[in-house]
């Protein structure tokens, strides 16, 4: 998330010196040489870097769709429950902090509620991933109280430490 601000403060450093630099070369031309031409030739070259830019924030939007991972207080305030592992898939995709992303199909079984199951995916690094890649292994977990698809799972947690739901 931080790369895409950097990028997008870039982007708009660089359009802002474009346009300066633009603007002094169109003023130091002579009048007889300001023509329609020279006023608009550098349109398709600010079209460019506008799609250009446009894409590259998309793709780094993609990259991480899927992931909304909950703040501290959405921790604190979520609703307690346990989280079984019904299927993993690793899409291939490694980030620079040197964890993968998996694709988790997980049965989510609050305390206080129906058992569900969820699309989830999270960033897991090695230790983890050795833990977790069996369907069946059971880790706590704390859902959002409003939008229960999003999830927090403590995957170093001790199975006997997740919340005592029978399945179902």
């Amino acid at each position: 998330m931080i790369l895409y601000f950097v990028l997008l403060g870039a982007v708009v450093l660089g359009t802002i010196v474009g346009l300066v630099l633009y603007f002094r070369w169109l003023i130091a031309l002579p009048p007889g040489r300001r023509t329609a031409l020279h006023q608009f030739a550098p349109a398709p070259m600010f079209v460019v870097l506008f799609c250009g830019v446009a894409g590259i924030m998309l793709g780094l939007d993609i990259e991480t769709d899927g992931m909304d991972p909950l703040t501290d207080r959405e921790i604190r305030a979520g609703r307690p429950c346990g989280a079984t592992v019904l299927s993993v898939s690793d899409p291939n995709r490694s980030t620079s902090k040197g964890v993968d992303t998996f694709d988790f199909k997980l049965r989510v079984r609050p305390l206080d509620g129906t058992p569900y199951e969820v699309d989830f995916r999270d960033e897991v690094n090695a230790v983890e991933a050795g833990r977790i890649g069996t369907p069946g292994a059971e880790f706590r977990c704390v859902a959002d109280r409003d939008e229960p698809s999003r999830l927090h799972v403590f995957w170093l947690e001790p199975a006997s430490t997740s919340p005592t739901v029978t399945p179902t």
